[in-house]
């Protein structure tokens, strides 16, 4: 056995640059694994120890108005650990840079932290007794505008401005992703103020002495849950319960975990895919290996060996490759681990951030490794002990030409002896070139998977941003409005249109399951809010009909025409589903106007959303005035949330940009394997004609010709199962929060194909470059 192995370390030296290259095949498959995650494990954890140290409510109340000593009696309740009360405040701020925009004032005990959903000081001081027009601002506000303690902060109360001294920067498990509801993802601080006041103050402010309208408890390891949330609710009913939310639904958490579900598919999935192309690249190299070392293996057996030995040495060459990818790989994938870790805690701003050494996930990459290479040398290895010796010691070269003839279309097409020579070449040896055509498919397959993620967001924020919401300025009431204040928005200077809209917070469900969606009632024929659907969106949106999106209808196992169950804060309702709507934010319903305001009951027609077309030169007045009316507690203006979600999507494009890094990486590195195979197995032919007298530069272009007609054969199954590779990922990272339709578009197909083109010639560049060395006397004399 000691012979064998030296002889698996003298082939590992002879052909070191494919050995290299699948190496790095390996590498990359591990590091992706390793890094990826480890970085959604880190990321799991943080967020776990964040909520743990401050104390993030496993249940909260929102109610229309409370006695602030209801806590104590909540505090009783048989598993609750701890209660505490606050009042919330949503109104508007006026930005350092003189825009008005939302924020939220969150009224906290100045005597003490609070025992439920506490905050984590990083800059400055916690209120204070004393403390009267003071704030601690959150970190994304703080960090957004570079606001610090020292600095005043000017909320709108009432519609009077006030100055607000910051005391404090803070963060907040409840805002780790800076968003006022489930349905209101704004993950910018740019339009969303998060302050944290004194109670006192904020009472006096609002004139609700005493008065709380958020409770937040801690439950008891153990306890029922559910029974534990029905004693709390009874002693909250005489004050209007306006809504519960479990830490599940609680709108920032559920946004980062729905991120790192989407993060966790990819995570597995793009390692798999690389893993499966290094396996079939080490099956191609073994291949040629076994067939170049027939007459070696022959001998092997004749002097002794047995078929166990010849398997084992052949899987012993595959193994050495794949333990030297699993050691590189994990010394990459480990500082890898740590930026993905580093850099996606930075940009949600997680104040404790836990990165580990994950063992297990180490030895599973290296098992991985070890398989993949296994069963990639499994064949040819089983081959190569299965020849018998005198037939592997008796090689005759005249069987390559037992099957020599015209291919057919050499009798239509008048074609140059070099140009016959080619397509010979590829048809021919069909084994030979299907391994380079594999080779290329596999390119195709990494690189549009990869590069299809980029395209697929962009296009669908794109569409939500320019054919669905086509609206300049959205307000949100917090109370019903009538036809008297659109009159009065649609008389300012500067608004071209208004429509009026209701937006309900609803729970749909069907088939034994249940989604909350923002249900938004809609004029049929709106040209603010347009839907895309199939068909004609007026005839969608007619009475007693809903549309909503493919994310929905799948998790209610629904389809177009099916009835569903809207159950709304005004009683429950059956509509039948009308169609299907195409855009970005997936936990949508879209019903007729004048359905709501049925369901309302409404004397007149009511609203709570008004969209408006204005000149772009008086955005900012038109914000102002809309501020400055009663019950307005949001304004947003669509160019700033679609800046807001692209610089959200950063994060995400960073990490299908190292994807596609690595893809690139892979494809050169099989492409060289698989070229140099190619060519390996040819040396006598092509120094025989070299010997003849045939230029180098033919026998290059030779080369190059062949390389060119198998990337034709590999160019459209290579498109084609690279799309369906980039539909895989692009679904697993679909939430019920977010989707986007797989889309790839004409010109990245057409930069991914004549980049896979030049990377196949560059790849068969050292493959010329060593016929042209090659010793004439000795390569004419091999038997390959």
């Amino acid at each position: 056995m000691r012979t064998l192995w030296r002889k698996t370390w003298r082939d590992i030296r002879n052909s070191w640059a494919q050995t290299l290259a699948l190496t790095l095949v390996i590498a990359i498959g591990i590091t992706t694994f390793v890094a990826s995650i480890g970085a959604y494990r880190d990321l799991g954890t943080s967020y776990n120890e964040t909520y743990r140290r401050l104390h993030f409510a496993d249940v909260t109340f929102h109610v229309q108005a409370a006695p602030a000593d209801v806590v104590n009696r909540i505090a009783q309740v048989p598993g609750v650990r701890a209660a505490a009360g606050r009042l919330i405040v949503d109104t508007g701020l006026e930005s350092p840079k003189g825009e008005p925009i939302r924020s939220r004032l969150i009224g906290l005990p100045t005597d003490n932290h609070p025992s439920v959903n506490d905050i984590l000081i990083l800059e400055g001081r916690y209120l204070k007794p004393g403390d009267d027009a003071a704030a601690v601002v959150e970190s994304h506000f703080s960090d957004f505008y570079d606001i610090h303690p020292g600095n005043t902060v000017t909320p709108l109360v009432n519609g009077k401005k006030l100055s607000l001294k910051v005391v404090g920067v803070a963060v907040s498990p409840e805002y780790l992703v800076v968003t006022p509801s489930r349905h209101e993802i704004l993950l910018s601080a740019r339009s969303f103020a998060v302050l944290f006041v004194p109670l006192p103050y904020l009472q006096h402010l609002v004139g609700a002495e005493n008065t709380i309208n958020d409770i937040g408890i801690l439950v008891e390891p153990g306890a029922d849950r559910d029974e534990v949330i029905a004693h709390v609710r009874s002693i909250l009913q005489p004050y209007t319960v306006l809504s519960i939310s479990t830490q599940e639904k609680q709108p920032s958490n559920q946004a980062l975990h729905l991120d790192l579900q989407g993060f966790h598919q990819i995570a597995y999935l793009m390692p798999a895919l690389i893993l499966i192309v290094a396996a079939f690249s080490v099956y191609i190299m073994l291949n040629r290996h076994v067939r170049a070392q027939q007459g070696q293996i022959g001998v092997m057996k004749a002097v002794g060996y047995g078929n166990a030995a010849v398997l084992l040495h052949y899987v012993a060459f595959g193994l050495v490759i794949g333990l030297l990818g699993a050691i590189l790989g994990t010394l990459l994938g480990v500082p890898f681990q740590r930026l993905i870790t580093g850099k996606y805690a930075e940009e949600v701003g997680i104040p404790i951030v836990k990165i580990r050494f994950y063992a297990d996930t180490v030895l599973t990459g290296l098992i991985t490794s070890l398989l993949v290479v296994i069963v990639g040398s499994a064949g040819p290895a089983r081959a190569a002990a299965a020849i018998p010796p005198a037939q592997a010691m008796r090689i005759d070269p005249a069987v390559a030409l037992a099957h020599g003839r015209r291919l057919f279309f050499e009798r239509w097409v008048p074609l140059s002896t070099w140009m016959r020579m080619a397509l010979r070449n590829v048809f021919r040896i069909r084994r030979r070139s299907l391994g380079t055509w594999l080779g290329i498919v596999f390119a195709f397959i990494l690189v549009l998977a990869s590069w299809g993620l980029f395209d697929s967001m962009d296009i669908s924020l794109r569409h939500t941003f320019r054919e669905v919401e086509r609206w300049d300025v959205e307000a949100l009431f917090s109370q019903p409005q009538t036809d008297a204040t659109l009159a009065v928005i649609r008389g300012w200077d500067g608004v071209r249109a208004a429509e009026p809209a209701v937006q309900l917070p609803t729970q749909l469900r069907a088939n034994g399951h249940e989604m909350d969606v923002l249900l938004t009632a809609l004029e049929p024929r709106s040209t603010m809010h347009v839907l895309q659907t199939k068909g004609r969106p007026a005839s969608a949106l007619s009475s007693g009909h809903l549309v909503t999106s493919p994310p929905v209808l799948k998790k209610l196992g629904l389809r177009v025409g099916d009835r569903v169950e809207v159950k709304t804060p005004f009683g429950t309702y059956t509509y039948t589903i009308s169609g299907e709507t195409d855009e970005a934010f997936a936990s949508v319903a879209y019903i007729p106007l004048d359905d709501v305001q049925r369901v309302m009951k409404a004397p007149v027609r009511v609203f709570n959303v008004v969209y408006l077309r204005v000149d772009p030169n008086r955005v900012h007045d038109i914000k102002k005035s809309l501020y400055a009316l009663p019950g307005v507690y949001s304004v947003q203006y669509k160019a700033d949330v679609e800046a807001d979600w692209r610089t959200a999507m950063s994060l995400a494009y960073a990490l299908f940009g190292i994807f596609l890094a690595f893809a690139l990486v892979m494809t050169v590195a099989v492409l060289f394997n698989t070229m140099t195979v190619n060519v390996m197995e040819r040396q006598r032919e092509l120094a025989t004609m070299r010997a003849v007298g045939a230029p180098n530069g033919r026998i290059a272009a030779l080369i190059l010709v062949e390389a060119v007609i198998i990337w034709l054969l590999a160019l459209i199954p290579g498109l084609l199962l690279g799309t369906w590779a980039m539909q895989v990922l692009a679904n697993s990272y679909n939430t019920d929060l977010f989707y986007f339709k797989a889309v790839i578009l004409p010109r990245s197909y057409v930069f991914a194909s004549m980049g896979i083109l030049v990377g196949t010639l560059i790849a068969a560049w050292p493959s010329i470059r060593y016929v042209n060395r090659l010793n004439l006397a000795e390569t004419t004399k091999m038997i390959t």
